[in-house]
C-alpha cells in the first residue's frame, strides 16, 4: 500500500489540457459511452437528459454543473449524486463504477487514481495500486477455484457411494400400485392364517383362543400411551418444583422486588401445606410402566399358551386386580398433580413476566429462563382420562383372568402336595407334565403369523413413504423444479446426512431431510425442535447474496481487495466484480418448518443455506426474527457440478 502527498502541481499541466478529455476520452465515462460526449460540428454539446440545454463542449468536466442531470460533469463530482456514476478504467485491474461523492475528494478510490485526475487541491491518499490488486485478485481466484475443486471431488465420491435414481410420477405410481397389490395379497393370507389358527385353538385350546380374542397387544399399546402421559405429568410437576426450589435457594434474600418476594412466600406456604402430601415420581412411574408391559406382553401370553401356572389362583387373581387398579389409579391421580402444576405455573408466570429487571438478580433471571424452557417443553399438561374402550378392555381382561385362574392353578396345586425336597422338585415335575400334553399352541403357525404381520407392517410403511415421495415430486414439478434440483434431493435422501456441532451454549443436530434440534450444552440438556424438513430449492439469488457476504468476511483484510471488487450502481446497490464465482455454490436452500412453539410466540422455523466445501460443518446459526433461524452449512452437497468460471467482463 502506498500513501503519499501528491500536489496539484504534479497534475497541473495535464489537468489543464484535459478538462474535457482524459488520455482516452472524457474522464469518468466508459469507452462504450464516449460517443455520447462527441461535440457537434459547431463545438456545442447537449445535456444527455435534456437535449434542449446546449453548452460549449469545453464546459464538460470544467467543475461547474450546467446540466440538470449532471451529465456534463461525469469526472469532477461537481454535480454531486445527480451525475452519472464515475467509471474507473483501472488499467491492469478490473474496471468499476464509484459514486460521484468519491470523485475529487483527494482520495484515490480508483486504483488508477482517475477519479482524482481533475482534482485541483491535490491527492493526499493514493491507496493500493492496480498491479498489486491484480496479484491479490489472482490469489483470491486461485484459492476459490481450488476450494470448489476439492468440494466437487467430495461430491462425486458421495455420488459414487450412494448412487441415486431420479423418481418419476409414473414410476412412483407403479411402485405404489405394486406394493398395494402385495399388501392386499399378504393381508388375505394373514387373515386366513389367523382364522385357521383360531379354529384350531377353538378345538384344541379354547382357553388360549378366548385369551387371543381379548387382543392384549392392543391393550398394552394403549396402556403405554396413557401412562406415557402420566409420566409426562409427573415430569412437568418435578420440573416446576425444581425451578421454584432453585429460586428459593439462589435469589437474594435482601432483594427489594415485591413480585418475587410475595411469590416466594406463596410457594413456601403452598409447599408446606399441600406439596408434602403429593406423591409424584416420574422414575418410579416409568419403572412401573415397564413392569406392566412385561405383564401384558410376556407374562399373560406365556401363562395362557402353556395352560398352567406354578402360582396359586389367588396370586394370579390378585395380580390381575392390582394391575387394573394401578392403571386406573395412576390416571385418576393426575387430577391432583395437574391442580398443583397449575398453581405452581401461576406463581412462576408472575415472577417471569413481572420481576424487576433492574435488580439483575441471577437467581431470579435463571428461574425466568428455566420457566421459559418449561413452557416450551410442557405447553399443555392435562389430566389423563383413560378412554372408555380401554377401561372396558382392562375390565374384560381382569374378568377373564379371574375366571380362568382356578383352571390354570389346578395342575400346579396337585403338584404342591408333592415333597419339594424329593428327588424331583415341583418345577421339574411341571416341566415334565408340560412335555406330555398336546402341543395346543401350534408354535410354527404362530411364528408364521408373526412373520406375515411384520411383512404387512413393512409393506404399509413402504407405501406411505412412496406416497410421500410422490406428493413431494408433484409439488416440486408444479413449482418448476429442474433436473438439478431433483438430483440434489435424491442424493440427500440416499446419503441421509447428519451433522452436529456445539455453538454458544447449545448443541445443534441437523438431518438434511429430517429435523433440526437444539439441545442445551449443560444441565438436563433440554431439547427443542427448530423444525422439520419441508422443501428444497436451488436458489441462485441467495447463492449470490451469500457469496458476497462470504467474500466480505473472508477477504476483508487483503490489501483493500474487497472494496475494489465493488462497483456502485445508481440505485444505491452494489455489484461485485468476481464474475460468476458465486455459481460455484449451487444455491442449495433447505426449509424447515413446524418446530416447537416459542414461549408466547410462533412455531420455530429455519432456512438453511449450504455452501460448497469438502468439509461437512455447521458454520453459523442466527435468529433473524423471533423464532425464525438462518443456518449456514459447509458441505459437498452445496457444490455446483457444472460450474465453469467466467471472469468479469468490462463494459
Amino acid at each position: 500500500m502506498v500513501i503519499g502527498q501528491l500536489h496539484y502541481g504534479l497534475f497541473g499541466l495535464y489537468a489543464l489540457s484535459s478538462l474535457v478529455k482524459g488520455s482516452e476520452g472524457v474522464v469518468g465515462v466508459p469507452e462504450s459511452k464516449q460517443s455520447l460526449y462527441v461535440p457537434r460540428d459547431d463545438g456545442k454539446w447537449a445535456c444527455l437528459g435534456d437535449a434542449s440545454i446546449v453548452i460549449e463542449a469545453s464546459q464538460v468536466n470544467d467543475g461547474i454543473c450546467d446540466c440538470p442531470d449532471g451529465s456534463d460533469e461525469p469526472g469532477t463530482g461537481a454535480c454531486g449524486m445527480k451525475a452519472p456514476q464515475f467509471y474507473c478504467e483501472n488499467g491492469d485491474f478490473l474496471p468499476r463504477y464509484i459514486s460521484q461523492s468519491k470523485v475529487g475528494d483527494g482520495v484515490c478510490d480508483c486504483c488508477d487514481c482517475s477519479d482524482e485526475l481533475l482534482t485541483k487541491d491535490g491527492v493526499f491518499y493514493r491507496g493500493t495500486q492496480c498491479h498489486d490488486l491484480r496479484a491479490s485478485f489472482d490469489k483470491f481466484l486461485s484459492q476459490e477455484l481450488k476450494n470448489h475443486h476439492h468440494g466437487l471431488q467430495k461430491l462425486l465420491q458421495l455420488k459414487a457411494k450412494s448412487p441415486v435414481s431420479i423418481k418419476t410420477q409414473e414410476g412412483l405410481s407403479q411402485e405404489i400400485k405394486s406394493l398395494s397389490e402385495q399388501l392386499s395379497n399378504n393381508e388375505r393370507i394373514l387373515a386366513s392364517e389367523k382364522l385357521a389358527h383360531a379354529e384350531i385353538l377353538k378345538t384344541e385350546n379354547p382357553m388360549l383362543y378366548e385369551f387371543e380374542q381379548l387382543h392384549v397387544d392392543s391393550i398394552a399399546a394403549a396402556v403405554n400411551d396413557q401412562l406415557g402421559e402420566v409420566i409426562r405429568v409427573s415430569k412437568a410437576y418435578e420440573n416446576l418444583v425444581g425451578i421454584l426450589d432453585a429460586l428459593v435457594k439462589n435469589y437474594s434474600n435482601h432483594l427489594m422486588d415485591l413480585v418475587v418476594n410475595e411469590n416466594v412466600k406463596k410457594y413456601q406456604f403452598y409447599k408446606q401445606k399441600n406439596l408434602s402430601k403429593i406423591t409424584c415420581n416420574s422414575e418410579n412411574d416409568n419403572e412401573q410402566l415397564e413392569q406392566l408391559l412385561v405383564y401384558f406382553q410376556n407374562e399373560l401370553p406365556e401363562l395362557f399358551s402353556k395352560g398352567l401356572s406354578d402360582k396359586p389362583a389367588k396370586y394370579i387373581q390378585g395380580k390381575a386386580t392390582f394391575v387394573d387398579m394401578l392403571i386406573l389409579g395412576k390416571a385418576e391421580y393426575t387430577e391432583v398433580v395437574v391442580d398443583a402444576i397449575n398453581r405452581l405455573r401461576s406463581i412462576l408466570k408472575d415472577v417471569a413476566e413481572n420481576y424487576n429487571r433492574n435488580y439483575q438478580d441471577q437467581g431470579v433471571k435463571q428461574a425466568a429462563e428455566a420457566f421459559k424452557h418449561y413452557t416450551e417443553k410442557f405447553a399443555n399438561v392435562d389430566v389423563v382420562r383413560l378412554p372408555q374402550d380401554l377401561v372396558g378392555d382392562l375390565d374384560s381382561l381382569k374378568t377373564f383372568v379371574m375366571k380362568k385362574a382356578p383352571e390354570l392353578a389346578t395342575s400346579s396345586s396337585s403338584l404342591e402336595t408333592q415333597d419339594e425336597d424329593g428327588p424331583m422338585g415341583i418345577m421339574q415335575q411341571i416341566q415334565n407334565w408340560i412335555g406330555e400334553v398336546p402341543n395346543f399352541f401350534k408354535p410354527n403357525m404362530r411364528r408364521q403369523i408373526e412373520k406375515h404381520e411384520q411383512h404387512v407392517r413393512s409393506l404399509k410403511a413402504q407405501i406411505a413413504a412412496r406416497r410421500k415421495d410422490l406428493t413431494n415430486l408433484i409439488e416440486q414439478e408444479s413449482s418448476g423444479a429442474d433436473e438439478r434440483t431433483k438430483h440434489t434431493k435424491a442424493l440427500i435422501d440416499s446419503t441421509n446426512m447428519y451433522l452436529e456441532k456445539a455453538l454458544d451454549s447449545y448443541i445443534y443436530g441437523i438431518q438434511y431431510n429430517g429435523q433440526i434440534l437444539q439441545k442445551e450444552n449443560s444441565g438436563d440438556q433440554h431439547s427443542v425442535l427448530i423444525g422439520g424438513f419441508s422443501s428444497l430449492r436451488l436458489n441462485e439469488e441467495l447463492a449470490k447474496l451469500k457469496y458476497k457476504e462470504y467474500v466480505r468476511i473472508n477477504y476483508s483484510g487483503d490489501d483493500e481487495l474487497v472494496q475494489h471488487l465493488i462497483s456502485e450502481t445508481t440505485d444505491e446497490k452494489e455489484d461485485y466484480l468476481f464474475g460468476n464465482l458465486y455459481q460455484l455454490n449451487n444455491g442449495l436452500q433447505l426449509e424447515f418448518n413446524n418446530g416447537d412453539k416459542c414461549w408466547n410466540g410462533p412455531r420455530r422455523s429455519a432456512t438453511v443455506f449450504v455452501q460448497c466445501s469438502d468439509k461437512q460443518e455447521l458454520k453459523k446459526i442466527t435468529e433473524t426474527s423471533r423464532c425464525r433461524y438462518s443456518v449456514e452449512i459447509e458441505s459437498p452437497l452445496g457444490c455446483s457440478e457444472d460450474f465453469i468460471y467466467q471472469p468479469f467482463k468490462a463494459e
